[in-house]
C-alpha cells in the first residue's frame, strides 16, 4: 500500500500593535492627525489666526494576520492588515475611527497579487513618529500584479502591473465640466534593489498613461447649433504620459549609525508622493466659430527628495532626522488661489526610547513649510510655516 501523501504544515500568525499619539500644534491651528504640511493655512486664512490646538488619538494602532504553507512552487503566503486611519469619527462621546484595509495580498514564490506597498515605493529615510514622514517620500499602496526574481545574491529585480488613478485639478470655462479620469490601462513599474553589508540601494521607474474626460455643453445633440448651457452633447478626451524615476540609498556608518538619501522625479506621479498633489491639469480650448470644445491634459511635473540620519545612543535608545522637500514645476498653470501648491517642506528631530522589548515610546518636534500659488487679495503671503510637537507610544 502507498504511504498517504503528506499534508502540508501551514502556520498562522496574529499580531500588530497598540499606539497611541499626545499632539500639540503651537500655531496656525491643526493641521490634522498627520503632520500633512499641504494643509498648513496661508497668512490671511481664518485657520492661521488660531494659537494652539491639542489631539490625543490611537489611530494607528494596526492589526494583522498572516499565513505560510511550503509547497513545490515555493512558499504560499497570504497577509492581510489595517489601521483605524479610516473614516473620522465623533469626538464628542466615542472617538471611534473607521477601520481601513492596508494590506490584503496572496503570494506564491516570486508572484504576488493583491493590495500593498506599491513597487515603486521604497523607505530610504529614518523613523518618525508621526505617521506621515517626510515630504517628497514616496508612499502609496494599492492592488497590483508583482513578479520578483534574484538577478544575483545582493540584487533583486521587481516587476509589476499596478492599479492607475489621475487626481487632477481642472481650471475649467462654464461651458465644460469634468468628467473626470479614465483609467484604461495599468502604471507599470520595475525597481532593483541591491543589499550588501551595511548598504542598501534602489532604482527603478513607472511608466503609464492618465486620461481625462471633459463635458461639452456648447452645442446641441440635435442641429449642432451653438447652445451655451445646452445638457451635455459630447465628451472630449485626452491623454498623456506618465512617468517617473527614483534612486534612494540607506548606508550604515559609524558602527550603528545610518545616513539615507533619495530623490524622484517624474511627470504625473504626485499621486504617488507623500505631498497630496494632482497627476494632471485639465484645460479646454474652445472655438468660438463652431463651438466646439477641445479637451487638453498634462501630466504635472514634480520633485520629492529627502535626506536622514540615525544615530544609536545604546541598546535601548535612538535619534532620527529626516529632511524632506515636495517641488510642483507647474503650479503656475493649475487655478489660481490658495489650492495651488508649489512646495512643502518638513523636518522631523526625534527620540525614541525601548524601556523593554516590544515597547517604543518616541518625542518629536516636527516644522514644516508651505508656498502656494496665490492671487487672492485677502491673503498676506503665499507661504507660511508651523511647528508641531507629538509625543508617541
Amino acid at each position: 500500500m502507498a504511504a498517504a501523501p503528506t499534508q502540508a504544515q501551514t502556520e498562522v500568525e496574529v499580531s500588530g500593535y497598540v499606539k497611541g499619539d499626545l499632539i500639540y500644534d503651537i500655531d496656525g491651528g491643526t493641521i490634522g492627525d498627520t503632520a500633512n504640511m499641504s494643509a498648513i493655512p496661508l497668512e490671511g486664512q481664518a485657520k492661521d489666526e488660531l494659537s494652539g490646538h491639542f489631539r490625543a488619538h490611537a489611530r494607528q494602532t494596526r492589526f494583522r494576520i498572516q499565513t505560510s504553507t511550503d509547497t513545490a512552487f515555493g512558499d504560499l503566503k497570504t497577509y492581510i492588515e489595517g489601521d483605524f486611519f479610516g473614516a473620522g469619527g465623533n469626538e464628542n462621546v466615542s472617538n471611534s475611527t473607521s477601520f481601513r484595509l492596508r494590506h490584503a495580498y496572496g503570494s506564491l514564490g516570486p508572484l504576488l497579487v493583491g493590495q500593498t506597498w506599491s513597487n515603486f515605493t521604497r523607505f530610504h529615510y529614518p523613523a518618525t513618529v508621526d505617521f506621515f514622514g517626510p515630504q517628497g517620500a514616496l508612499f502609496k499602496r494599492q492592488g497590483q500584479l508583482r513578479y520578483t526574481f534574484d538577478a544575483s545574491p545582493n540584487l533583486q529585480i521587481a516587476v509589476s502591473a499596478e492599479n492607475s488613478e489621475n487626481p487632477q485639478t481642472s481650471p475649467l470655462s462654464a461651458e465644460t465640466s469634468l468628467t473626470g479620469s479614465v483609467d484604461r490601462i495599468p502604471d507599470f513599474v520595475v525597481m532593483a534593489d541591491y543589499n550588501a553589508g551595511g548598504t542598501s540601494v534602489s532604482v527603478g521607474g513607472i511608466l503609464g498613461k492618465v486620461y481625462t474626460e471633459v463635458q461639452d455643453f456648447t452645442t446641441s445633440c440635435d442641429d449642432g447649433v451653438v447652445t451655451p448651457g445646452f445638457p451635455k452633447c459630447k465628451t472630449e478626451d485626452d491623454d498623456d504620459t506618465r512617468w517617473g524615476v527614483h534612486l534612494g540609498v540607506s548606508q550604515q556608518v559609524l558602527g550603528r549609525d545610518t545616513v539615507y538619501g533619495e530623490i524622484t522625479y517624474g511627470e504625473g506621479i504626485g499621486s504617488y508622493m507623500n505631498g497630496l498633489v494632482p497627476d494632471t491639469i485639465t484645460t479646454t480650448t474652445i472655438n468660438l466659430v463652431t463651438g466646439a470644445t477641445t479637451a487638453n491634459v498634462s501630466a504635472v511635473k514634480i520633485w520629492g527628495y529627502d535626506v536622514g540620519f540615525t544615530h544609536v545612543w545604546s541598546d535601548t535608545a535612538e535619534s532620527n532626522v529626516v529632511w524632506g522637500q515636495y517641488m510642483n514645476e507647474d503650479a503656475d498653470k493649475t487655478t489660481a488661489g490658495p489650492n495651488s501648491l508649489q512646495r512643502t517642506q518638513s523636518l522631523h528631530v526625534n527620540y525614541m526610547w525601548h524601556p523593554v522589548p516590544r515597547v517604543t515610546l518616541g518625542l518629536e518636534g516636527i516644522y514644516g513649510t508651505v508656498n502656494r500659488k496665490n492671487t487672492s487679495p485677502t491673503i498676506r503671503s503665499n507661504s507660511n510655516d508651523h511647528f508641531r510637537v507629538q509625543f508617541g507610544g
